[in-house]
């Protein structure tokens, strides 16, 4: 039997932050696990971020793209005719330096810097190193974060590298500031009749 029924929106329950710099922000918590609500996707690294005013922001890490997989994608790309600019090598490194910046950079915030110099053998090692090492040290902490988008304006997300902070505490007389290299204006949203895959067909484990 048919029956009409309303189209339920896509959109969030709930306000997310602005892009910029957020003040007297909370860090809720913090988690390892799945990507995805049914298991798959492979481990990440969350936090959750809630302002005063019950915006929120989530900042996700996942595990870094295989030098393997890179290498079969600059491959494709060069018989395509668009080669990379860099080797799979230097980008795999980069993008390990990428993630092992931000997290100390993250974590230095509320944790004492020399309980800081954690790693693992593997990504599902560090994770749990990482949780193991936060415990509930965030509670009850205040912080000032910027928050940036992506290339294409669609994610609201951490800068990739803190070459300037992007998290302090809220008492830290170190100011956060916006470049002109940071993206904080989010793209014009999709026509629904244009849209042809979700946020979900993004490669599991890719960071770029």
């Amino acid at each position: 039997m048919y029956k009409l029924v309303e189209t339920q929106s896509n959109a969030p329950s709930y306000t997310l932050m602005k892009a910029g710099v957020n003040e007297n922000v909370s860090l809720v918590d913090v988690t390892f696990d799945t990507l995805r609500k049914d298991g798959t996707g492979g481990n990440c690294i969350r936090f959750y971020f809630q302002d005063e005013g019950g915006a929120k922001f989530t900042q996700t890490y996942m595990e870094v793209t295989s030098l393997e997989r890179l290498k079969e994608s600059a491959k494709n790309a060069a018989q395509s005719g668009r080669p990379w600019s860099s080797t799979p090598e230097q980008l795999h490194s980069d993008l390990l330096r990428n993630v092992g910046e931000s997290l100390y950079h993250i974590l230095s915030a509320f944790v004492p810097k020399d309980k800081v110099s954690i790693g693992g053998a593997n990504w599902n090692e560090l994770g749990k190193n990482v949780l193991e090492l936060v415990g509930n040290s965030y509670e009850g902490l205040k912080f000032k974060i910027k928050c940036v988008y992506d290339k294409q304006g669609k994610y609201l997300q951490f800068p990739n590298r803190p070459l300037q902070p992007f998290m302090v505490p809220q008492d830290s007389v170190a100011q956060l500031t916006v470049s002109s290299r940071d993206n904080v204006t989010a793209a014009e949203p999709t026509p629904e009749a244009t849209i042809s895959t979700s946020t979900d067909s993004k490669s599991d484990g890719d960071l770029w």
